[in-house]
């Protein structure tokens, strides 16, 4: 992040584009901003292990109240990303950054970083083999609890049914459901969506189907249509009972898949 002066010029963009971004203006109308950015500073360093007087548990007494809906909080996320885009970090940084904003992480982010990258890279490519991937994963992490991100999904039911949900979703939703009234074999289309998520999951199915650039070339997809794909997989989570901590990372996930959907 380039230590102290780098990380106050992330929050310096970062406060910046939120202000400006039509989403989230409302919530910055009113703002000290530099009184903000001073507090943003404080706590960004905190989570990345500076010394710095913030407490991360006091996030929630800052935004009691407020009443964040998925949209906001995807136009948050989008908004750090371009920011830390612009200044130089690398994919795997952001999503390990991104995943500071969960209230509680289930592994150490440095960890959750390399789950992310992997996802994306399995899902570009569409040669997700995660069988072979947790074998490999559970010899060099030996001594390690945690579950994957397929298992706190509910493994292939859980994604099943968060899947169903997401369609219905979509099929609702006046932003997007232009795009999915249209599909002729929907059938095809959910057990496609399945497995492309329990592969990229960490589960043992193989997606077959098309990467990501290649399912959405020429369709053009533009930020509102994007942000609100993510809204309706986030109400699909909460919907499927699936925790916080967890949404917050397919959030992450879902963010850093932006540049191979979007405009292409």
């Amino acid at each position: 992040m380039g230590g102290a002066a780098g990380i106050a010029t992330m929050v310096d963009g970062m406060v910046d584009r939120h202000a400006a971004n039509p989403l989230l203006a409302r919530r910055f109308r009113d703002c000290d901003l530099p009184q903000l950015k001073a507090q943003s500073v404080a706590f960004f360093s905190t989570c990345l292990g500076a010394s710095c007087p913030a407490d991360r548990s006091n996030s929630s007494l800052a935004h009691a109240g407020m009443q964040f809906d998925g949209v906001e909080l995807a136009a948050v996320i989008e908004d750090i990303g371009l920011t830390l885009e612009e200044n130089g970090l690398d994919a795997a940084d952001i999503a390990a950054l991104t995943a500071l904003l969960s209230p509680s992480r289930v592994h150490h982010p440095s960890e959750q970083a390399r789950e992310h990258e992997q996802f994306r890279h399995d899902l570009r490519t569409g040669e997700a083999n995660a069988a072979s991937r947790q074998s490999n994963k559970e010899t060099d992490m030996s001594q390690a609890t945690t579950t994957t991100l397929y298992d706190r999904l509910g493994r292939r039911d859980g994604i099943t049914r968060i899947t169903r949900e997401l369609i219905k979703n979509h099929l609702a939703n006046p932003l997007v459901n232009r795009r999915y009234a249209q599909i002729e074999d929907m059938d095809r289309v959910e057990r496609n969506v399945i497995d492309f998520f329990c592969a990229g999951a960490g589960g043992p199915e193989t997606y077959h189907g098309k990467d990501l650039v290649a399912t959405h070339r020429g369709m053009n997809v533009n930020e509102q249509e994007f942000v609100a794909v993510i809204d309706d997989a986030m109400a699909a989570l909460e919907t499927c009972d699936v925790d916080l901590s967890t949404r917050n990372e397919v959030l992450a996930i879902l963010w850093s898949m932006k540049a191979e959907v979007i405009r292409i």
